[in-house]
């Protein structure tokens, strides 16, 4: 069996996957308004596609936020057997 990681190690990994949540967040809601704000100009309407893609950007982000923390509580539970000597 594989030696089980120290605490210290576990704190600063959830510290630095825990402050790239918002920036995912961000990315998403960021990317969809962009997409939908050149998909209006190149039809020439009002915000109406910027708006729908950063509603279309909010859900993706917030989906992709789910899995990680997901994940990440996947992996927490398989790390908390007993330490290994």
């Amino acid at each position: 069996m594989a030696p089980r990681r120290s605490d210290q190690f576990d704190l600063w990994e959830h510290v630095a996957l825990f402050s790239g949540l918002g920036f995912v967040l961000f990315g998403c809601i960021g990317g969809g308004y962009l997409l939908g704000w050149l998909l209006d100009r190149w039809l020439n309407t009002t915000p109406t596609f910027a708006l729908i893609g950063s509603g279309l950007g909010l859900a993706a982000g917030v989906f992709e936020l789910l899995q990680i923390l997901k994940r990440v509580e996947k992996s927490d539970r398989g790390n908390d057997g007993p330490p290994e000597d």
